[in-house]
């Protein structure tokens, strides 16, 4: 006799991601991972930036940049979680970004990475 098999719930629990980016690798450039929160009434965002090696970089400064279909750009900095290893920032508005980049500032290095929509 078989046991049926328990249904899963079709909804995520808020801290899986809805969209994951990941960037390109470049030598001697952080690597950044961009999650896009499920649960998020629009636009919260967590990053996980480490460093070539792979470690994480919890004293960068981090901003989350988006140009919005009316053409404003929005300017938000992420702040570091360390209990997540991660960063995290929320877009004020509802509607998706047109484009969407990371800043990363570590020391002297200062780093813009395309992600997309």
């Amino acid at each position: 006799m078989s046991t049926p098999v328990p249904r899963q719930a079709a909804v995520a629990p808020p801290s899986e991601p809805v969209s994951r980016s990941v960037s390109p690798r470049f030598a001697g450039l952080p690597r950044v991972e961009l999650s896009h929160e499920a649960g998020s009434s629009g636009g919260t965002y967590s990053a996980r930036i480490v460093d070539p090696a792979g470690k994480p970089l919890p004293d960068a400064e981090v901003l989350l940049l988006a140009r919005m279909p009316d053409g404003t750009v929005e300017n938000v900095r992420m702040d570091f979680y360390p209990d997540r290893g991660t960063y995290r920032g929320a877009l004020p508005t509802a509607s998706s970004p047109v484009d969407l980049r990371v800043r990363v500032i570590t020391g002297d290095k200062r780093v813009e990475i395309p992600l997309g929509p």
